[in-house]
Parts: C-alpha cells; structure tokens; sequence
C-alpha cells in the first residue's frame, strides 16, 4: 500500500504549494515521489533513494517512435515488502507509474485542446498496458497517476462529434473502485490522436482500480486540486 498511502499524501503537499497556479507536470512526478519517499523513511528503509527511479526504460514499447520511451517513475520495494501475501490484493514489489498534470499552465480555453488532453490520457494508459501486456513477469504494478487544478472537464473534452464516441470510459475511470472499460481509437478524432504515439492497436480493453480525491464542497477557490490513482490490472488491446 506504499504507492498508494504516498498518493493520498500528494493533497496536502499540493494545497502546500504557495504557488500551485504554476506547478508542472514535473513538479506532480517530484512531490509523488517525495511522498514515496516519505513512506519508506516511516518504514526505515535503508537508503530509501535507491529503491526510487526516474525515467526508467520501459522493458517493451510499442510504438516505433525514438521519444518517451522512458517511464515517469520506477519504484523497487522486493527487498522488504511481503510480496506473496499481497499478491492476491495486486500489490507488487515493482512498480510503474506514470503522470499527467493538468494545471492553470496548461489551461487553453477551445475544443481542440481539450480534445488533445483526451489523447494524452489514451497514450499514457497505451504505455504502461503495453509494458504490462508484453512482459513476461506479470507481478508488477502499472499505475497512471492524473492530477488537475480546478475541475478534471475543464481540461478534457468528455464528449465528441464523432458518431459512436462518446467516451463513456472518461467518466468511469476516474470514479472509485474496479472497472471493465473498452477504448476504440478507430473512433477517435484527428485532433486526439495527434496526441497518440501508438499506431498498431486499433482497440483496447482495461480493467482498471482507481482511486481518487476530490473536493466534496463547492467553494470559491482557485487552489483546489483532484487527482486520481488508476492501476491497470488487465490491458487486452486488439492490434491493427
């Protein structure tokens, strides 16, 4: 559970942040990471640091393209925690996680933004189910970790022209708990898959865990933050 006590310590250091109109999709790796950190401290691991690892190579990758080939964060616990104990909660000793912040920064008023957000979203699941999909060592953790300042539709386009899109899987993938959802990127617009690096899967099924937080009260405030933790539990994509 450490991945996933560092993810509900995130909040108070995001709410810390004086300057929370201009934090990047870095700074949401590095305060993730700070807070895994602080985990293994409490446990007293010793030299905690080199169980943490940033920009690891994936060990498969789909798409022939010579950038982002590397994960966000890469965190190794096998030498402390139970492993076989907590394999039937699909918690693992080696971990992926991947990021995507979307802030006041990367706030741009119109559709085709919003709609390019959406494809991000896509790759990044793409990324780590794929990893997932080809390795040969299934106990290991895919988690895709999404951040927003103010509310999560305001940057992402829920809703498309497209006939037979009407990405249904973008609001129940970030509600909590256990979910089955199918993404047809052969329904996808011009404008979301710019933003997808992977041209050989055609469609892909998920059965994700999400956790979340979020503000329960409507207030007047510009530095409330909501982010959710998806793990990819099953990725089954259907290749061109």
């Amino acid at each position: 559970m450490i991945i996933e006590s560092s993810f509900f310590k995130t909040l108070e250091a995001l709410l810390a942040n004086a300057d929370g109109e201009n934090l990047r999709e870095r700074s949401f790796v590095n305060i993730f990471s700070n807070c895994i950190l602080q985990e293994l401290n409490s446990k007293n691991v010793d030299n905690p640091l080199h169980l943490i690892q940033l920009e690891k190579p994936f060990d498969h990758y789909a798409s022939t393209a010579t950038h982002r080939k590397r994960c966000d964060l890469y965190v190794d616990f096998e030498e402390f925690i139970l492993k076989d104990e907590l394999k039937p909660y699909k918690i693992y000793s080696k971990n992926w996680l991947e990021f995507k912040y979307f802030g006041n920064a990367e706030r741009v008023t119109g559709n085709p933004t919003t709609v390019k957000n959406v494809g991000k979203i896509i790759n990044d699941l793409i990324r780590l189910g794929w990893n997932q999909y080809k390795s040969a060592d299934k106990d290991q953790g895919y988690y895709f970790s999404v951040g927003f300042r103010h509310e999560k539709f305001a940057y992402l386009a829920r809703t498309s022209t497209r006939k037979n899109n009407d990405r249904q899987w973008l609001s129940t993938i970030f509600l909590p708990g256990i979910h089955d959802i199918t993404i047809n990127l052969q329904n996808e617009t011009k404008e979301a898959k710019k933003a997808v690096e992977f041209d050989n899967i055609s469609t892909f099924n998920l059965r994700v865990k999400t956790t979340n937080y979020e503000p329960i009260d409507s207030v007047s405030n510009d530095n409330l933050f909501s982010a959710y933790l998806i793990q990819i539990l099953n990725f089954d994509p259907t290749l061109v």
